[in-house]
């Protein structure tokens, strides 16, 4: 029972993070304040297809990284499936603290 409820804990701390970093980038202006921080000269290069990109590489990585956290999870909870569980788990939470840390501290 207690593996269950810490791989539970461990999926939500996840879904969190991600749910955090979409609102740091679509809410909380953390993309267009990036852009502004770019000379004149620069900005003038973007693309509405570089956006395009952007979004499509951010949503990937939101996709991945919660796939991996709800593969880890299923595991975690079956017998026999635990190591391979929290391996999975805590690669995404790695792998979700990126973007995170990203959007939250702003340089990397």
């Amino acid at each position: 029972m207690t593996r269950r409820i810490v791989a539970l804990i461990a999926w939500l701390v996840i879904a969190a993070m991600n749910v955090l970093w979409v609102w740091a980038i679509v809410g909380g202006g953390f993309l267009d304040a990036m852009f502004a921080s770019l000379p004149v000269e620069d900005q003038r290069l973007l693309t509405p297809g570089m956006l395009a990109i952007t979004y499509g590489a951010m949503t990937g990585i939101l996709v991945v990284t919660m796939a991996y956290a709800t593969v880890g999870w299923l595991l975690a909870v079956r017998p026999g499936g635990g190591r391979m569980g929290t391996i999975l788990l805590g690669g995404s939470a790695v792998f979700g603290a990126v973007p995170f840390g990203y959007a939250f501290a702003g340089t990397m």
